[in-house]
């Protein structure tokens, strides 16, 4: 299985109260979110605001890609939703 993550900025989705980071996996692209919820709990945002979760997904960028990469190797097909007991 062949999975990268392009070097594209995160976003925030106020829909999915989620940050969302793009993943490709064996040539098809995918969609990764993060919680607001995962990035209070364990990375050190320190409100919901987009720039504080954002600036949170980014100082912890290797330790998410590195989950993200793990559900997407366990079978995970679709985009992936990472929640704070994923960490």
């Amino acid at each position: 299985m062949n999975i990268s993550f392009p070097l594209e900025s995160a976003s925030y989705d106020a829909r999915a109260r989620s940050v969302t980071f793009p993943a490709m996996v064996d040539g098809r692209s995918r969609r990764c979110l993060v919680t607001e919820e995962a990035l209070t709990d364990h990375f050190g945002a320190v409100s919901p605001e987009p720039e504080q979760l954002r600036s949170a997904f980014e100082s912890n960028r290797d330790e998410i890609l590195e989950v993200a990469e793990y559900r997407f190797r366990t079978g995970a097909a679709g985009d992936v939703l990472l929640r704070t007991q994923d960490f």
